[in-house]
């Protein structure tokens, strides 16, 4: 898309020009449109390579914990800031690019995965509650994650991941998630749950996809999920 190209589905708002004043606005001429949804979608600014995450939701347009731990974490593989638009009655997330290829087209082609990848998943979560611990000290009985691909159904926390949302270098071994929702505060049991449950049904995918080179073997999938519970107990719990 070019120069204030809004023929695209129309955010949900009062103002039928939203879209070509927020385009304006932040001097985006240049964009892909990547994800469109009721009450949200996703740009690519193809001149300085940001994502911008629209939200229009009467929850999004707040300075809660998300845009706190957004705006203060140290994020180790890529730049995120969220930005709350009084004016357009929107947040914006902008986030550069993350190292890597989405573990959906990692899938789609003979690739190198191997007990790496869930070492670096591990590492992630136990960096995200490391930084939720120094961003909001007063909060030591629950346990904060603001990703889609934490997200359960056993632990009544909705949504659920894509694997799109997910990226990974190959080379560099980063583990990135990219995909920001809604804060949640989760109880100890909670996020056993929540985390189990994601764990297993990326080890899931990943075997169903990955059968050229058998990684994870069934034998591999006991290994791996036990090294996950083991390393949640000793180093984020």
């Amino acid at each position: 898309m070019t120069e204030f190209d809004v023929n695209i589905v129309p955010f949900r708002t009062a103002d039928p020009e939203f879209f070509k004043t927020f385009l304006e606005k932040y001097n985006i001429k240049n964009y892909t449109l990547v994800k469109h949804e009721t009450t949200r979608y996703v740009i690519l600014d193809n001149k300085d390579n940001y994502y911008y995450k629209l939200s229009g939701t009467a929850g999004d347009v707040a300075e809660n914990d998300l845009h706190y731990f957004l705006n203060n974490a140290y994020f180790p593989n890529h730049s995120v800031l969220s930005i709350i638009d009084t004016e357009l009655n929107i947040r914006i997330i902008k986030s550069s690019l993350a190292p890597g290829k989405s573990l959906h087209d990692i899938l789609q082609a003979p690739n190198n995965l191997d007990n790496t990848f869930i070492i670096k998943m591990m590492e992630w979560f136990k960096w995200q509650h490391t930084e939720s611990r120094r961003i909001f000290p007063l909060i030591t009985n629950k346990y904060f994650t603001c990703t889609g691909i934490f997200f359960c159904n056993e632990c009544n926390t909705g949504g659920g991941w894509r694997e799109t949302d997910i990226m990974y270098d190959q080379e560099t071994h980063r583990f990135t998630p990219i995909d920001f929702e809604n804060e949640k505060w989760l109880t100890e049991e909670e996020y056993i749950l929540c985390t189990f449950d994601f764990i297993y049904k990326i080890i899931k995918r990943i075997k169903k996809a990955n059968s050229y080179n058998d990684w994870p073997s069934i034998r591999q999938v006991k290994d791996i999920l036990n090294y996950c519970i083991e390393y949640i107990y000793k180093e984020i719990l």
